[in-house]
Formats: C-alpha cells, structure tokens, sequence
C-alpha cells in the first residue's frame, strides 16, 4: 500500500495561519482544516519554549520622523542615515542644534492596562555617547527615569536595566520592569540623549556643541523583561498563539502534534510575578527576573528562603472553593532540590502537601494521595519541570508554592538566601493541567480550540473505507472524546471514541441513528501513542491498533454515497469534542488488507 498515494486526505502537523491548519493532501487546500479558538493561548515550540503572544504597543517603531514621534524644540530626526541592526539603512539620527539643555524624541501612548512593562530601543553613539529612556505620564506631568546608558562602552548603570551589543557600535538598550498604574496610563516614551555622563532625567548643561546619536527599533511591550523585537508601522502589532492561530506543540520533544484543548481559566493574577502584593510570602523573599524561564526570558524568580522556622512560600487565599482545581507551576532546583504544592490552611495544622524532586524529576512525596490526586512532573529541559497536583479546596485553602529542603517536609530552619526559582503559576478547575496560562491583573480564560473540515463529500467514502489516528498520550478525564467522518449531524458517522470513563476505545458506524459493526478494546493504556484504524464496509468492519486487529463485525450497513460530508473532532455536532494531541489523521476512501492495515499502524 503505498499511504500517500491510496489515502484521500492526510492531515500531519506542519503548516498554519490563522483559521488554517494545513493538510499534506490534497495539495490543493480543498483538505485544509478550519481551526478556531476565541483567544489567545501558548504552546511550546520547536526550540521548547513557551510561545504566547507578544506585542509592540508603540507605532512606528523604526520612523522616528513619522508624526507619531515628535522631538522637543531644539531637536530634529533625520530618517534612513545609516545601516542599522537588521543590515540595511534604515536607522535615524535624532540631533540638536545646540540651544537645548537635552534633546528627544517622544511617542505619545495610551498602555492598555495598569501593570508592568518594558521600554527597548536600538541606540548608537553619533557625537554624543549617552542615552536617557523614560515614561512622561499626562497625570504626573513629570517624566519617570527608566535607564541611562552608555553607548561607548556598552554599560548602564541603573539597577534592573540590561544593555545588549548588537555590532558596529548598537546596543539594545533595555530599560529595567516598569509599573503603570492606572493614573498614569497616558504618557509619552521618551529617547533622550544627554551630554551628561550621570544617570539624570534631563542635563543641566547647555547642548552646545550640538550632540546627536542613531535611533532603531523602539518597542514598548507588557511584560517583566524585554523579548524580540517586533516592527510596526501604522498600529501596534502582536505575533505568536493569537486567536484562531493552530497550536502545533512541541512538548517532550519529537514532531509537533496540534493541540486541541477545552476552555480553562488561570484563576490566579500576576501568575509570572510573585513579588506582586496579590501574593502573601511566609518565610520567604522573591528575587525578581534572576534566570531564563521556559518561555527562553530572564523572567524566572528566586524564591528564598530566610532563617525562620516553619514553611517559606508564597500563596494566594481568595479564590472560589467547592470545586475540583489544579494547581502547577514550573519550577528548577537551586541551593534546594525540592518544591512544594500545598494547602498552607489557617483553620487546620499544616499540610505538607505534594512534594517534587527537581533533581531528579520525579514525585518525591505525596502525604495525602486521597486528597492530592493525579501528581505529575514534566520536563521543560533546562532543569524546568512543570509540577502539579489536584484536588478539591476548602473555604480556607491557600493553594501555597513552596520550599523543602529534604524533599519529606516544607517546614524546617530556613538558610537565608537558599531556594528554587519558579515560574508561571496556575489555578484551574479540571482534573489535570493543561497548557500554561499567563495572566496580570486579572484572571484570564483560554477557550476551546475546534478542528474541522466540512464539505469534503468527494473526499470521503460514505459506503467504505478507513479512518485512520495517530494519537499520542492523552489525560483521561469523564467524558467520552469522538474523532469522526459525519454528516453534520448524529444521524450518520464513522467513529472512534475515547471512552475515558469505560477505560476503552469504541469503533462503529451510525447509520441513520442506528450503531453499526460496533467493537472495542477495553483495558485501554491512554497514557501511550495509539495508532488507531476502523475498516468500514457493508457486513464488514474491522478496527487495529498497534499493529493488532482487535475486532471485526461481519454484519451491518454503511450509509449511501456522498452522506458523510465532513471531518470533525467532535461527535458530529459540535459536542463530545476530542481534546489532546493528534499527531496523523488519514481517510482512505476504499478498504485495505488486513496485512496493509497491521502495517499502517504498527508503532
């Protein structure tokens, strides 16, 4: 048999845009999937980072002489003067005449919203060497020094901001995480060059000699540290998981294989930002933006230790109680090996929890598996695990991230400034984690993702054929889960469902309601890949997995000729969606051997 030739539709996890998830074949797009999703979300990429959205909030960032940017009397830009970062002359010269005390260039802004942001811009010494960066809220009506900079020698001087050489004298210059609030969320971003050699908002001295310097590439972005640059023109510009983008995920490594996942809501704020006052810390201290999160940013913090006695966390109470919850985080060993997900209980001694090994990677201790249920670790690589456990909080649960020192308890003489470092907290209802949410000031829900292809009567055989599904591990949960050919309806469908409750997989056919050929395999493992086909043909129907038929069905019907109509990864009618990863997913619009099947679908 040879797959591509024989097979009608092939949908392997490669190309996408936004609304598209591309097939192999037909080549033509006609086979292509819709995919939708009303929000954004994230995935791991191909490097294993987590990829969200990012966004360049400043327009125009690389034409400092557009009307959006305006410079102080005294001052001009001069566009397209020399070669800049990217290699091509397109960088500008921001220049005095002499008569200013400082000169700048100045885009007026309203932030989205209250919280923290990064300032970046490309500089490059001309005849003056230094360069400011601040935020001028209206509110305030002063300016609010972010950075200085040395442009000669590559440095600054101001605490949290970071300088980056780039080549033939540009640097990045980084300004250090800054606070908005809400009073000062109009304002102007400022590039401001200084004769001075200290770290001033403005000079004192008179710019008399006329100083200039180069411009490029000016972002502003709601975020703890700066990320790659992004070029705008007439808007702001966002790339990455924005809704409707497919998630082609690359977690654990191997080939991408598209995410399809349920709605879920990170109930937890500044997920990213312990140090944040949302976050109550009992014998510790947060250490800010110290290592490379799994995201590939210095973004990570420290969670330390101090000397006291008893537990050191960090931990949030207010949130709805009832309800079974997950609870994750990612975490990487430091002078500690061990991080702690528990319940630190007010009403209650304290409860030690779900206790994991970040040396090793491996549960290191659960004391209570009735209440703490479904543990799990995964490796992010780069010593990252993502840690988490489930279970149903109480009025008075403080779901707590914390340290232990031995790996059997989280509550012990602390050594001042040992710890872990921590990333991405969530809380969500569910009875396992799913992909990260990032969140600030609020809550934040993902919504479900759908795949689907309708109108593809010519390329799928209502009398007979096979559906075939390379499925990798999956987290059971209570509903039954369906990939299917329908008609849009319930009324006809080929199937195969995941029967998490049942512990079992089903293959048939419904003809006009009506079960058809029905088989299944009982004793499923949902916690390896499964490559998985259903032979459907009148009085016969067969099902493999494996490299093993499991079943066959010498009796029944199929429905007439162009009945089934489209692809989905539900039941037929948008209900009993499929959730998990698919790695292949083939329709064949004739039978095959058993021989050619046992092949297709060994491992």
């Amino acid at each position: 048999m040879s797959t591509y030739t024989d097979a009608s539709l092939i949908y392997y996890p490669s190309g996408y845009k936004a609304g598209t998830a591309y097939s192999l074949k037909p080549t033509d797009g006609s086979g292509d999937l819709t995919f939708t999703r009303a929000s954004t979300a994230t995935r791991v990429n191909e490097q294993g980072l987590i990829e969200g959205v990012r966004t360049n909030l400043l327009t125009y960032s690389e034409q400092f002489d557009n009307a959006a940017w305006t410079t102080n009397s005294g001052a001009s830009v001069t566009a397209n003067t020399i070669i800049s970062p990217d290699g091509t002359t397109n960088a500008d010269t921001l220049e005095g005449n002499g008569t200013q005390t400082y000169i700048r260039v100045a885009e007026n802004i309203t932030v989205p919203t209250a919280g923290t942001y990064v300032l970046s811009i490309f500089a490059k010494a001309g005849t003056n060497n230094f360069l400011n960066i601040n935020f001028e809220a209206y509110a305030g009506g002063v300016g609010t020094f972010l950075a200085y900079f040395d442009l000669i020698n590559g440095t600054t001087p101001t605490s949290g901001a970071s300088i980056e050489d780039y080549g033939n004298g540009w640097y990045r210059c980084i300004s250090a995480p800054y606070t908005i609030v809400a009073s000062d969320l109009n304002g102007n971003i400022v590039a401001l060059a200084t004769p001075s050699t200290s770290s001033v908002l403005f000079s004192t001295a008179a710019d008399t000699n006329g100083k200039s310097l180069y411009l490029y590439g000016a972002q502003l972005e709601l975020s703890a540290s700066a990320t790659e640059y992004i070029p705008t023109t007439t808007t702001a510009v966002s790339v990455g998981m924005l809704a409707n983008v497919p998630r082609i995920d690359y977690t654990g490594g191997g080939c991408g294989k598209l995410l399809l996942e349920p709605q879920r809501t990170n109930e937890l704020q500044f997920s990213e930002q312990p140090d944040n006052v949302y976050w109550t810390k009992s014998g510790a201290t947060i250490l800010t933006n110290t290592i490379n999160s799994p995201s590939g940013y210095v973004d990570a913090d420290k969670l330390q230790e101090d000397s006291s006695t008893g537990v050191h966390r960090y931990g949030r109470a207010t949130f709805p109680s009832g309800t079974q919850r997950t609870f994750s985080v990612f975490a990487k060993k430091g002078e500690r090996n061990f991080v702690c997900l528990f319940e630190n209980n007010s009403g209650s001694p304290q409860i030690k929890g779900v206790i994991f090994n970040l040396n090793t990677g491996a549960l290191s201790l659960n004391n209570d598996p009735a209440y703490y249920t479904n543990p799990t670790i995964i490796d992010y690589g780069n010593g990252w695990y993502r840690c988490s456990a489930t279970w149903t909080p109480t009025s008075l649960s403080v779901p707590s991230i914390g340290v232990s020192a031995d790996g059997l308890t989280n509550s012990y003489a602390g050594t001042t400034g040992n710890g872990i470092y921590t990333y991405g907290a969530q809380l969500e209802a569910g009875s396992y984690v799913s992909s990260y949410v990032p969140t600030l000031a609020s809550s934040v829900t993902r919504l479900a993702d759908a795949a689907f292809k309708s109108g593809i009567s010519s390329l799928i055989n209502s009398e007979e054929g096979v559906l075939y599904a390379e499925i990798p591990p999956i987290t059971a949960n209570t509903n039954n889960h369906y990939v299917t050919l329908n008609d849009g309806t319930l009324n006809n469908r080929v199937n195969i469902r995941f029967d998490f409750l049942g512990n079992k997989v089903v293959f048939f056919y419904t003809l006009a309601g009506v079960s058809q050929g029905v088989q299944s395999l009982s004793d499923w493992d949902f916690t390896i890949t499964n490559k998985l086909a259903f032979l459907y043909q009148n009085s016969n129907f067969k099902s493999y997995r494996n490299g093993v038929q499991i079943g066959s069905v010498a009796s029944g019907s199929t429905a007439a000729a162009n009945t089934l109509t489209k692809l989905s990864f539900d039941v037929g009618n948008g209900s009993e969606n499929f959730y998990g990863n698919v790695q292949n997913l083939m329709i064949f619009p004739t039978t095959k051997s058993d021989a050619e099947l046992i092949a297709l679908t060994t491992l």
